[in-house]
């Protein structure tokens, strides 16, 4: 896999660790804690992806800060609890500061909102998905309309222009369907 993002697991040996490593593969680079993880310009820009219930709160937020200052490419997010809880990842940019990230890592679920997680972000993306696609197909529509009665000329090639930036939009809305929120499990 060295075509894909870099892995860097910060925990100590035991169950959430192995559990984890099963998913990421040899691939991951592993670090007992955020110290010896070190800076991250001594590595190549990845995923850090920390055991929330192994590291001390002021190690994680060592850690969130050094990520955010280190730039593009890098990514924070926190594993914790049972195997069914789900990686949150936290956003280091715009509109979330590091005051934030630190009303996460002290209480993760008094801190609805603050921090994006992928779920949240999938849900955003259909909704954006939804209400960019009813006004243009109100606007491709009335596009078609006129075209249906233009006759030859300056407007009717301006209108066909429309038409096409149109259903390129279409296009590119239809090309994130795959982009959604998978449904939970029974």
């Amino acid at each position: 896999m060295p075509d894909s993002l870099p892995f860097y697991l910060v925990g100590p040996e035991g169950r959430e660790r192995r559990r984890l490593l099963e998913t990421l593969g040899p691939a991951a680079e592993v670090f007992d804690d955020p110290a010896h993880f070190g800076d991250p310009a001594a590595h190549p820009p990845g995923l850090v992806l920390a055991i929330r219930a192994d590291v001390e709160p002021d190690a994680l937020m060592a850690l969130a800060e050094s990520v955010a200052d280190a730039g593009e490419g890098w990514c924070l997010a926190t594993a914790s609890g049972p195997p069914e809880e789900r990686v949150r990842v936290l956003s280091m940019g715009f509109p979330h500061t590091l005051s934030e990230v630190r009303r996460y890592i002290d209480d993760p679920r008094g801190a609805r909102g603050t921090l994006l997680e992928l779920r949240g972000v999938l849900r955003e993306i259909s909704h954006v998905r939804h209400d960019v696609n009813n006004p243009l197909t109100s606007a491709l529509a009335e596009v078609q309309l006129i075209l249906f009665d233009a006759e030859e000329g300056e407007l009717r090639e301006s209108m066909e222009v429309v038409q096409e930036q149109l259903r390129r939009i279409r296009d590119l809305i239809a090309s994130t369907s795959h982009l959604r929120v998978p449904s939970s499990p029974r």
